[in-house]
């Protein structure tokens, strides 16, 4: 699991060091980045603390139960807020009252540390999780979905129909696999995300490198790496 940890927190670096003064990159990353502490504390609790004893093994199973908490409660968060700003469904309030509502959407996240059982090790509430973060994930779609519906010009259609495609499913399936089967008591399904994340890394390489995605382009001849996937991203040459 710990490849999608770096699959996304990569994601995350790229959106934010694009453009770190743009909020939807800035809350775009921030999906990422709390959808990776899942890789990273399926890790931690699979491979790492099985190795360890005594008050070392306690204080290490904390901290992992603390990162799973950011991806269960602060990814669907970050999510409807990103959706927000770019979807720009509150432009016509000022900064500050779309500040205090960013706050306020975080609530439900920040009661989660009171409404469910984090030490010693992280167990999820389901009900209480699926009463907003189902409705949060739900809610983000919609505005994307919407915002690409509402788009005239036929460029900006297809880039907006790019963010459907990596956003929609994905969290559709965490909103089923994570949480309501979770719920109704269905142990690892969680796991199945593994190809779904795999595959919107790959997408989101390509498409950075073609046209630019979700607000990074990234420049082929410049990036060593990337010229490893060059004959896989170019067309044939006449």
């Amino acid at each position: 699991m710990l490849f999608i940890c770096i699959f996304l927190w990569t994601m995350s670096a790229m959106l934010f060091f694009s453009n770190p003064k743009n909020k939807v990159n800035v809350w775009c990353s921030l999906v990422a980045f709390f959808s990776g502490c899942a890789g990273l504390g399926t890790y931690i609790e699979e491979s790492v603390i099985s190795l360890l004893t005594g008050q070392l093994k306690y204080w290490i199973t904390i901290l992992d139960s603390f990162i799973f908490t950011l991806s269960h409660q602060f990814s669907p968060y970050a999510f409807l807020v990103y959706s927000i700003h770019y979807s720009n469904s509150f432009k016509k309030r000022s900064d500050r009252i779309n500040k205090h509502f960013s706050r306020v959407l975080a609530i439900p996240a920040l009661i989660g540390y009171f409404a469910q059982q984090i030490v010693p090790y992280f167990k999820p509430n389901y009900v209480y999780l699926c009463i907003w973060v189902v409705p949060y994930i739900f809610c983000g779609n919609y505005l994307i979905f919407k915002e690409y519906l509402k788009e005239t010009n036929l460029r900006i259609k297809q880039q907006k129909l790019l963010v459907c495609i990596l956003f929609c499913p994905i969290t559709l399936l965490t909103a089923f696999l994570n949480y309501i089967f979770g719920l109704i008591d269905i142990k690892d399904a969680w796991r199945f995300q593994v190809f779904t994340v795999g595959t919107v890394f790959f997408l989101f390489i390509i498409y950075a490198v073609k046209f630019g995605a979700l607000g990074v382009k990234l420049k082929i001849e410049n990036t060593a790496w990337i010229m490893l996937l060059k004959p896989f991203l170019q067309g044939p040459s006449s």
